[in-house]
């Protein structure tokens, strides 16, 4: 039932190796209006950030603990997050204009561990 993937005129890759097998995207078709809902089944506390940019999934500015995402950085516009417990479930409804977005996790490590996927949305 969960999937990463995407229907109508959004594209989700698992480019880089991604590792976030528990989301899913979904458009109604107006005016780029999309759906993101992820399920965090485990084994630790998540989060997603939607985030635009031209960057690669795998090539974000990071912080500089070497861990985590700078998303401070000027080559990201943050579009909205949303924290995910552990088994729980969030959904984001979201409007995405044509371009590249990024969706990851920013806790300590899980971005550089894959849990990262690309979202090209196009007209």
């Amino acid at each position: 039932m969960w999937f990463g993937g995407a229907v109508g005129r959004w594209a989700a890759g698992n480019r880089g190796g991604a590792r976030f097998p528990h989301f899913r995207v979904a458009v109604d078709g107006a005016g780029g209006t999309g759906h993101v809902a992820y399920q965090n089944p485990g084994p630790s506390t998540h989060e997603v950030n939607v985030d635009r940019t031209t960057l690669a999934a795998g090539a974000l500015p990071l912080r500089a603990n070497g861990l985590q995402v700078n998303e401070d950085s000027a080559r990201l516009t943050p579009i909205d997050s949303v924290s995910l417990p552990l088994r729980t479930s969030q959904d984001l409804t979201v409007k995405l204009t044509p371009g590249r977005y990024v969706l990851f996790c920013n806790l300590e490590g899980h971005y550089l561990g894959g849990m990262r996927v690309e979202l090209d949305v196009t007209p």
